[in-house]
């Protein structure tokens, strides 16, 4: 295919800039020649031109969006690390720079980039709240609410929080590009395996959608789609289908393998059963219990 010439990309990126400042007035509004300057830095890249329409538009502290579009000028560089700049530059505008702010910032992004599937708000925290250290059982609004240039499911939370660009993700888990916003998986594993048993131990239940006879197949339910949506929640269903994939990735540890004792010790193992034929997802089942085999046989353990 052949190449869209430099000039028709920088007159859509012009059109997508304009459009996307429509709304600032005097005396905030860029000029024309302001604009041409934001076209020349974005090179092309629609991804930098979006990126900075949010970070000119977010409404913070004492500025307005003339003085975020000049700090954003002063700070930008172009070159191959036209994208990393950016990234850098929004991060430092909206993550507090202490300790404390950065540990949360790397251990939401974890769930964030680690879940076996995007995962919206709710679920989010469903997991959080069941975490295993409970100083890591906060919202994960204190840092998603300010992440909407960057993720999708901050401004609608039923939708699954992710990268709006897939050069955001591979921003955040390369250390020499991302500095003191690297993002490593750490623990992430260990505690998603942890609050995936704690969720199924706390949500399933015999006849999880009350089906008022078992002889009918679950296809032969005319409202099963509905009956499901009200009692197998997203996070649930998460959890049911994929706790083993976070399980296999995790160190053999003492505490969490008393969590799968008990998990397989106790009734619960049928509702699980149950809760996937349900969600017709019984390729989950060989799935979770072969990798919790092979989890537990790494220390010649036995479950």
């Amino acid at each position: 295919m052949d190449e869209i010439p430099s000039s028709h990309s920088d007159r859509d990126i012009r059109s997508y800039i304009c459009y996307q400042l429509r709304d600032i007035g005097d005396p905030d509004a860029l000029n024309d020649d302001e604009v041409d300057k934001f076209v020349r830095m974005a090179d092309g890249l629609f991804e930098w031109a979006r990126l900075a329409c949010e970070f000119v538009k977010i409404r913070k502290g004492d500025q307005g969006p003339k003085e975020r579009y000049s700090n954003l000028v002063l700070r930008a560089t172009g070159g191959k690390d036209l994208l990393d700049t950016m990234y850098a530059i929004i991060l430092k505008d909206v993550i507090e720079p202490t300790p404390r702010a950065l540990a949360r910032f790397r251990s939401v992004m974890r769930q964030v980039l680690w879940a076996s599937e995007p995962l919206p708000f709710d679920s989010l925290n469903a997991f959080r709240r069941t975490f295993r250290v409970e100083s890591d059982r906060y919202d994960v609004g204190i840092i998603l609410a300010v992440m909407a240039p960057l993720l999708s499911g901050i401004i609608n939370k039923a939708a699954p929080v992710r990268a709006l660009h897939s050069s955001f993700y591979e921003f955040l888990t390369d250390a020499l590009r991302s500095e003191e916003f690297f993002v490593e998986k750490s623990d992430v594993h260990s505690n998603m395996a942890f609050a995936s048993l704690q969720v199924m131990k706390k949500g399933l239940r015999f006849n999880i959608c009350d089906l008022e006879t078992s002889y009918l197949a679950n296809s032969e339910v005319l409202d099963m789609d509905q009956r499901i949506m009200r009692n197998i929640p997203h996070y649930l269903s998460y959890s049911c289908r994929f706790w083993g994939s976070h399980l296999q990735e995790t160190v053999l540890c003492k505490w969490l393998v008393e969590e799968v004792h008990a998990f397989f010790d106790s009734e619960k193992v049928l509702f699980w059963l149950e809760a996937l034929s349900l969600l017709n997802a019984m390729k989950h089942a060989v799935a979770n219990l072969s990798a919790s085999e092979k989890w537990v046989l790494v220390s010649n353990m036995t479950i």
